[in-house]
């Protein structure tokens, strides 16, 4: 009789999966403004200030003001991410391949979807705010910039940071002193009201050479930050994430597929502001 055990009898899978580091939610999404049910293009439209009069004479009539209107377009991108599950390596396993394939790439999706934004953002052209170290003067000087720029000061104004910014702003007691900072949004990456602006901090800032495209690399030596309001940047959505799980006779498995439809533009480009922080 044989004293050794077959390595069927010996191996053991956990059904837990353990899923490396990865973004998984949409850090972007809910710094900008959202359209749902858009098609293929999408048109926004705009409108200029206009001048008020003042002392109109009695029965005189009143100059039509002219308000200038136009449109901004842009077209809707498609985001897939999708793969195949094997009936015989979910046996052999006794893992629970569905379940986290599923998050893995509805994360990509979501990781595309903030890409998308990223890149409407890169296409300001407004003068970057100078200096490398993420200071109050940084935040201040923005600040005063946007509302030169006749924006809101309200609680829409966002700093989406970089990791080396987000360091330098929890150092400084004038920004990140945890005295006035709620603690949830403290440790979920997010500083509400600080000198004016809900910082939100996002690990996958271009830097200054990035032009859309492939993802931004990770661990740059300088990120471009950026600063808005939320009615600054438009987000068109014809399809949310949706999960599509169907069984593929040819495959002899499972196909899991996640689609979105998404685009993205700047409404007010002379609105949205960058500066470069070092990393």
């Amino acid at each position: 009789m044989s004293s050794q055990a077959d390595n069927a009898f010996v191996t053991q899978f956990t059904k837990e999966w353990v899923t490396r580091y990865q973004l998984k939610e949409t850090k972007l999404l809910g710094t900008v403004r959202k359209y749902t049910g858009v098609g293929s293009t999408f048109s926004i439209p705009r409108i200029n200030a206009v001048a008020a009069v003042r002392n109109k004479p009695r029965h005189a009539d009143l100059a039509p003001a002219n308000a200038e209107m136009d449109r901004i377009s842009f077209q809707m991108q498609t985001v897939h991410a999708g793969d195949v599950i094997d009936n015989l390596d979910q046996l052999r396993t006794n893992a629970e391949y569905r379940g986290a394939l599923t998050d893995v790439l509805v994360a990509g999706v979501n990781r595309e979807i903030d890409r998308i934004i990223t890149e409407a953002l890169n296409t300001a052209t407004t003068t970057e705010i100078a200096g490398t170290a993420y200071t109050p003067s940084t935040i201040i000087t923005a600040g005063k910039l946007l509302s030169n720029a006749l924006v809101p000061q309200d609680e829409n104004r966002f700093a989406i940071i970089s990791p080396g910014a987000w360091e330098d702003a929890i150092s400084d007691n004038k920004i990140g002193s945890r005295d006035y900072i709620n603690r949830d949004d403290f440790q979920s990456g997010m500083l509400r009201g600080a000198l004016g602006f809900n910082h939100v901090m996002f690990q996958a800032l271009p830097d200054s050479t990035w032009t859309g495209g492939a993802a931004p690399a990770i661990g740059a030596s300088r990120r471009r930050c950026f600063f808005y309001h939320k009615e600054s940047v438009a987000v068109g959505i014809g399809q949310e994430p949706k999960i599509e799980i169907n069984y593929v006779p040819e495959k002899f498995g499972w196909f899991i597929g996640v689609e979105a439809m998404v685009g993205a533009v700047l409404v007010q480009p002379s609105a949205v502001f960058r500066v470069q922080i070092d990393d």
